[in-house]
């Protein structure tokens, strides 16, 4: 029982959330997402290093992280 579970009182789909579910849904969307769960590992990795070049890789990272939100 999803109550005693979860705690879930209702099991209707309000309409506000069906196109955000579609949006979701879609392999772009995962895609993204699982980029950016990735580029936000590089980029925690990667601040111990204070050389030019990796502070260079940094910025594009965190550049094309922005974008992408």
């Amino acid at each position: 029982d999803l109550t005693l579970k979860h705690g879930w009182r209702t099991g209707a789909i309000i309409p506000e959330l069906k196109s955000e579910l579609t949006i979701m849904n879609t392999s772009e969307y995962i895609e993204t997402m699982a980029w950016l769960q990735g580029l936000t590992g590089l980029l925690e990795r990667m601040q111990v290093y204070r050389d030019a070049e990796s502070q260079m890789l940094l910025r594009d990272w965190i550049r094309e992280r922005q974008q992408m939100r």
